[in-house]
């Protein structure tokens, strides 16, 4: 139920495909060796969920989970629920986004597969976030806190990573990633 204190929970997530995990035998030669950070299971943090978090209203508590180095508390008091997926997560989403709703949270979908395929995910989620999410995003907050959620945004230009704000990199489990600081380039 919308209210005027929120919380929103942004979820990436993990499938056995997942090009972001480090294999399994660096895993296992860094436990033995205590070296680098292969031991997280993460390559490298994706920044989408971050930037998101910094386009999140100030006063909203946000929290990011990717799975890929953490597993999902599906009995969280977040009121909001977003996920994002591209193609080969597609399947993950969906069960995400699914048991999530069966808890009665409202669930926001978005990604490359979601643009590409919203009549697949609509079934899925309350909103669909379709093309990039920069733009929309703050929209998406404030609709529901109005109780006025729209079943689908779309984007209708792309986003300037020049005039956008800086990742919320402090929500990312940086000491789980084998390349903790990333970039991203237009």
């Amino acid at each position: 139920m919308p209210r005027d204190s929120l919380k929103v929970l942004l979820i990436s997530p993990n499938n056995p495909f997942n090009c972001y995990r480090v294999p399994a035998f660096p895993r296992w030669a860094s436990w033995l060796t205590g070296n680098m950070h292969f031991g997280t299971g993460g390559v490298f943090p994706g920044l989408n969920l971050a930037i998101l978090a910094a386009l999140t209203p100030s006063d909203i508590e946000v929290r990011i989970i990717d799975e890929s180095v953490e597993p999902i508390d599906f009995e969280t008091d977040a009121d909001l629920i977003g996920i994002t997926a591209m193609t080969n997560m597609a399947p993950a989403a969906y069960r995400i986004a699914d048991k999530f709703r069966q808890r009665g949270k409202t669930v926001v979908l978005g990604g490359v597969h979601v643009t590409v395929a919203g009549q697949e995910a609509a079934p899925h989620c309350d909103a669909l976030v379709v093309g990039e999410a920069e733009y929309l995003w703050p929209g998406v907050i404030e609709d529901y806190r109005k109780g006025k959620l729209e079943k689908v945004y779309r984007a209708n230009r792309l986003f300037d990573m020049q005039g956008g704000p800086l990742p919320r990199r402090d929500l990312l489990k940086q000491d789980r990633y084998l390349i903790p600081q990333t970039v991203e380039t237009a």
